[in-house]
């Protein structure tokens, strides 16, 4: 939740006065200690009514904030061009992630073909100039490190290779069918799925394709996914880890037809 391992928690209660922790979400390094300077103040020179005439007058600046916003939504900034040189071996890295080939750093760097540390040491530049992003998720006991493409990396992507777009011969139906034949019922809503077991039910969507917008679309309605190809499944990671970074914790249950179709069962993965 607060971005540091179990065995870390206990120390921030024992953090001296005039210390404090930090995490910003949009950052690009782990959360870390402040110290803040002892500052010579008289205690009881602020009054209730200092600060509720202080407070008020805030208050109303805000409103009046909200409602200019409201009538005028800014357009959303374009995107800086990058201009910085890109390694050869941090192209092949843009790559395997960009194509769906890996989302976790030991799938991504067998896919790249390169060892563990050239992976660490072109990915950790690739971070700092902006064009990949990380976020560290729980999976049953292990904790990994899902990469993702920025704003950035997907111009610097676009711009040297193809995006795959390609929908699976295994369509939505097919799938459907599978798990029928296999006595689960689904009931169709949209492009969604309706699954229902006695009187508990899920929305489930099922991803056949390597449309990265219809999965941002579809994390925001449901945690529960069927995707049907590897490519499909590395792809919505990489997407919930990009929302994890800029909105908070999330849960995702992943699974495969014939996973679900045999053990009704899905992979957890959280992203804290």
């Amino acid at each position: 939740m607060i971005g540091l391992d179990e065995e870390e928690i206990p120390y921030l209660r024992k953090l001296p006065v005039g210390h404090g922790f930090i995490m910003c979400r949009m950052a690009k390094h782990d959360p870390f200690l402040i110290e803040f300077p002892k500052f010579p103040m008289t205690k009881g020179i602020v009054t209730d009514e200092d600060i509720h005439e202080h407070m008020m007058g805030k208050a109303i600046s805000e409103i009046q904030g909200s409602k200019e916003s409201l009538k005028e939504s800014p357009e959303p900034e374009p995107v800086p061009a990058f201009t910085e040189e890109v390694s050869e071996q941090a192209l092949k890295i843009l790559e395997a992630v960009g194509m769906g080939a890996g989302s976790f750093a030991s799938q991504i760097y067998s896919k790249a073909k390169m060892s563990g540390k050239t992976f660490d040491r072109q990915v950790k530049r690739l971070i700092d100039q902006g064009l990949v992003g990380m976020k560290r998720a729980k999976t049953g006991r292990n904790v990994m490190h899902f990469y993702f493409l920025t704003d950035q990396g997907d111009q610097v992507f676009d711009k040297e290779f193809k995006r795959p777009s390609k929908v699976y011969d295994k369509d939505v139906s097919e799938v459907i069918g599978l798990l029928e034949d296999a006595g689960w019922l689904f009931d169709r809503e949209g492009k969604k799925l309706i699954f229902s077991e006695g009187n508990n039910h899920m929305t489930v969507c099922i991803e056949n394709s390597l449309d990265r917008k219809k999965m941002l679309a579809d994390l925001k309605s449901t945690p529960y996914f069927i995707c049907v190809s590897e490519s499909v499944r590395n792809l919505l990671l990489q997407e919930a880890a990009k929302r994890s970074y800029t909105e908070g914790p999330l849960t995702v249950f992943i699974t495969t037809p014939e996973k679900f179709a045999k053990k009704a069962d899905f992979e957890k993965i959280e992203f804290k």
